[in-house]
């Protein structure tokens, strides 16, 4: 994915125009400075007009709002408020963890917790590294690389774990869904079972990238002429997934344990250029039924099944779906943004979709500056504790845990940890 601009803690250019509050004016040299929810923003000249149009606006619909609920009446947020209220669990964090040592994980772009190897992750790079996945362990040490044969990465943007042919096992899912220019009129999911992460180094001991040659693990040994090379995976089921309405920019995927269906989120920021519109941050949810027990090679059409929003009330960046994960029960799914997160509570009966279609609970997500650009999030299996991984070089764990745990199973923070209070960007 391109690099996303403007994270500078003064808001960019879309920030005035999403939230409203006192206006007034100034000057400073040849910009103008707009107070915007009490924030000093600099505008050019001829973004102001449009900036303090857009605001008194927002004021009227806000007050508007404000004498609809207090007359019984019912607003988005309200509706939200009611249907959420006090069930919405609470997760204390950041906690920061360890970093990331490999140097290979630069666009860390997708993120997954292992149900079968306790205290592992699997993660992999955005647009233009190879088709490999990493293993990670809870101290951000390396566990194997792993290179998919006959598998292209156009831009990977997600890594999803889900059900698949073999009852009992374990597989996943990368998701070559990325489309930033919209010119992909379909996709492609990559499917493996989940290997085995090397054994931990021990102590003193030099870190090993792959497997021994010829190993049951790695039956065509390592990959020839790589440092640290990947060992291959062989068996690769490969789908090819046509867009219902033209091509569509994805970076969260889901496989829902119960149905083996797999869903696209889309990011849907067409509407959010130059002002954000009534369908910035509004993801389309699309559709595969019963992906998990199909055959390789599979061509097969998404299905459009409605609109989704995580953080309705934020800027640009705290409304597009970057990464979205699912407990290993199918009741718990989390979706996050750059800056937001919401967690949703599958009821009996439902379907994915329909638990989509309604609001979240919001949930924390470091955002910036503790992650520069955040791609990546890891549900734990049981849902109570998520992780987040940014862009960058050596990114670091980020630990989000239901209150009434004391920290989360892995990965254990180090002893100096301390909770760090995320900071919204457009605030400054």
């Amino acid at each position: 994915m391109r690099p996303v601009r403007n994270l500078e803690p003064i808001p960019s250019r879309h920030a005035p125009f999403v939230t409203a509050g006192p206006v007034g004016t100034g000057r400073r040299g040849s910009l103008r400075l707009v107070t915007i929810c009490g924030s000093r923003v600099r505008l050019p000249r001829r973004h102001r007009a449009r900036a303090l149009q857009h605001s008194m606006a927002m004021q009227r619909l806000r007050l508007a709002g404000m004498f609809a609920l207090l007359a019984g009446g019912g607003l988005a947020s309200g509706l939200q408020a009611a249907e959420a209220g006090a069930e919405c669990p609470a997760f204390a964090g950041p906690l920061v963890g360890s970093r990331v040592e490999s140097a290979e994980i630069d666009e860390a772009s997708g993120l997954v917790a292992s149900r079968r190897h306790p205290g592992i992750f699997w993660t992999h790079n955005d647009s233009g590294d190879g088709p490999r996945i990493f293993a990670l362990d809870q101290t951000g040490a390396s566990r194997g690389v792993f290179e998919l044969s006959d598998a292209d990465a156009i831009d990977w943007e997600a890594i999803a774990l889900g059900p698949g042919p073999e009852p009992g096992r374990d597989y996943l899912y990368l998701g070559d869904i990325g489309d930033n220019s919209l010119r992909r009129g379909s996709v492609v999911v990559h499917r493996i079972a989940e290997p085995k992460p090397l054994a931990p180094v021990a102590a003193g001991g030099k870190a090993r990238e792959n497997p021994p040659s010829g190993s049951a693990a790695d039956p065509r040994g390592p990959a020839a002429g790589a440092s640290g090379a990947a060992h291959f995976v062989g068996a690769v089921d490969t789908f090819v997934l046509e867009h219902p309405r033209g091509p569509q920019d994805s970076e969260a995927m889901l496989v829902d344990p119960r149905s083996g269906d797999l869903l696209l989120l889309t990011k849907e920021d067409w509407d959010c250029e130059p002002v954000p519109g009534p369908g910035c941050g509004r993801g389309w949810i699309l559709r595969v039924p019963g992906l998990a027990a199909m055959a390789a090679g599979a061509r097969v059409a998404l299905h459009a099944e409605g609109r989704f929003e995580v953080a309705p009330d934020a800027p640009r960046f705290g409304r597009l779906a970057t990464a979205a994960d699912i407990s290993a029960d199918g009741r718990w799914i989390l979706v996050r943004t750059y800056q937001r997160g919401g967690l949703w509570e599958r009821r009996d009966g439902e379907l994915l979709a329909e638990t989509l279609r309604r609001p979240p609970c919001p949930v924390p997500m470091p955002g910036w500056p503790e992650e520069r650009q955040g791609e990546a999030v890891a549900l734990a299996p049981d849902g109570q504790a998520y992780w987040t991984l940014s862009e960058g070089d050596h990114p670091t764990f980020f630990a989000h845990v239901h209150t009434p745990r004391s920290r989360p199973e892995w990965p254990a923070p180090p002893a100096d940890a301390k909770e760090r209070r995320p900071r919204d960007r457009t605030s400054h």
